[in-house]
């Protein structure tokens, strides 16, 4: 019996397309691991706050920012380092 390949789930699947782009426009893997990890980071987020990626708003960033920084998280600059997941979310209309 051939075994069959692992289904991804669709945030998986995401990740996997979020990082392809993130490498074929030259970002270090250093790099595309920490905003892959962002990018997970701000879906749980998302799951727990019962919203979606098209309810993301420039507020919501914040928020999610602030959570973040709360729970002990590095600080970042809040919409520079969302820039390649939101541009990534905008241009698959999310």
């Amino acid at each position: 019996m051939p075994i069959e390949a692992p289904t991804l789930c669709p945030r998986d699947a995401l990740l996997q397309d979020f990082e392809g782009e993130l490498l074929q426009q030259g970002y270090a893997p250093s790099t595309v691991h920490k905003q892959k990890r962002l990018f997970a980071d701000l879906s749980n987020w998302l799951q727990t706050q019962e919203l979606t990626a098209g309810d993301l708003s420039f507020r919501l960033v914040d928020r999610f920012l602030r959570d973040r920084r709360s729970a002990g998280f590095a600080r970042h600059k809040p919409h520079r380092t969302l820039r390649p997941i939101l541009d990534y979310l905008n241009r698959l209309k999310l």
